[in-house]
């Protein structure tokens, strides 16, 4: 059996951890690619690709990646949060897109992947070195997260402050993916 690739339990995943258990959560959670009977191709409807039209228009003025399927294919959906792959970015989570209520955009996050991983020595767990690039719709504001412990990439990051432009921030995310021979686009 897959297991679900889950960067870290967020708070709506432990809520249900607690209340349901874990094989509850593992079917709530759209595991093994089961999105409760949607899939990419019942997912784009008229509605949901014009939506995503205007969503990867913005995308495009931002600087971050576009959803174009048949490449990207929707991997699950759970409490109002869209996970899409990248076929050519093997089978891993490549963004996620929290939405409201209504359908509109909330924050969204583009996930990269350095290949190198490592064992966690307090828990045993595999940890794979990766960049996230997180927009915040509601707040126009955009972060760059790391999440390991190569000194050279840490010290990239540790230039970001408060006060950093998007653009700045993004030049860092550039640097660290051309160091991992990836490209942000």
């Amino acid at each position: 059996m897959k297991r679900c690739p889950s960067r870290y339990l967020t708070l709506s995943r432990f809520f249900a951890l607690a209340i349901l258990g874990p094989v509850s959560l593992f079917l709530i959670a759209g595991c093994n690619g089961d999105l409760g009977g949607v899939t990419t191709k019942s997912y784009m409807t008229a509605a949901n690709q014009k939506r995503m039209e205007v969503e990867n228009h913005k995308r495009v003025e931002l600087g971050l990646r576009v959803i174009r399927p048949p490449d990207w294919y929707l991997y699950s959906v759970e409490f109002d949060e869209e996970n899409w792959k990248k076929t050519s970015a093997g089978d891993y989570e490549a963004k996620k897109l929290h939405r409201d209520p209504d359908g509109r955009l909330v924050w969204e996050e583009d996930y990269y992947y350095s290949g190198r991983s490592y064992i966690e020595p307090n828990n045993g767990v595999r940890v794979w070195e990766m960049l996230t690039i997180n927009y915040d719709y509601t707040s126009s504001s955009l972060a760059v997260e790391y999440g390991d412990d190569d000194p050279t990439i840490q010290s990239l990051i540790d230039k970001l402050s408060a006060g950093s432009t998007m653009k700045e921030k993004l030049s860092i995310a550039d640097q660290i993916l051309t160091k991992w021979g990836l490209s942000r686009l």
